[in-house]
């Protein structure tokens, strides 16, 4: 019994640990670029040493991944109610203000990790990948679509890694490089615009 409670306060202080680092790292890619941050910088906002840096993460490229693993799981959560709408168009708005409303919280740590993915092949692989697999289930959607008659586009997968890709550019870039220079609502209302015109119009 003794050593299980061991075993699980071990593991809540590593969680809390790591914890800490998560939110100092992205703490400080608010104020600053991912290139201007060091671990000491990390670890002074932790109030831990340097060296306890190395015993949760090899490099900050890892804090980086595990930060844009939680970002990614709320797009994909926020994605899949558009994939999954029996009626796509209905839902369409709403979804794009969610995604615009992610990208508002975390455009600078998206921003950072874009900005660091320039520079480090396995930040950049990681992005790319989490991209695709976006671009395939929004290309699956599509075909369905095609299929039932809702949408007349001719290629599902080409229109679909460019409605991603333009998505993805355009809400990195009003919230991640220039906070603040438009609303949510307006961001959702052209991701909506494009979107419907580019699927659903004859």
């Amino acid at each position: 019994m003794t050593t299980r409670g061991n075993r699980q306060r071990t593991i809540e202080h590593r969680q809390a640990i790591e914890a800490a680092i998560l939110e100092a790292m992205a703490g400080l890619l608010q104020q600053r670029a991912f290139r201007d941050v060091s671990v000491e910088d990390v670890m002074s906002a932790t109030g831990l040493s340097r060296t306890a840096f190395y015993r949760y993460f090899p490099d900050l490229e890892a804090v980086m991944l595990r930060l844009m693993d939680d970002t990614e799981g709320r797009l994909s959560i926020a994605a899949g109610k558009w994939i999954l709408a029996e009626d796509p168009r209905a839902l369409l708005v709403d979804v794009a203000r969610e995604l615009a409303e992610i990208y508002q919280s975390d455009g600078r740590i998206i921003l950072a990790f874009a900005d660091a993915a320039a520079g480090a092949t396995d930040l950049e692989a990681a992005w790319r990948e989490a991209i695709a697999g976006f671009i395939d289930v929004v290309a699956a959607k599509v075909s369905d679509l095609r299929a039932a008659g809702l949408s007349a586009v001719d290629d599902p997968v080409e229109i679909s890694r460019a409605l991603v890709w333009m998505t993805e550019r355009y809400l990195l870039e009003v919230f991640g490089r220039q906070p603040g220079s438009v609303t949510t609502e307006t961001a959702a209302k052209v991701l909506d615009t494009v979107w419907m015109r580019a699927l659903f119009s004859s």
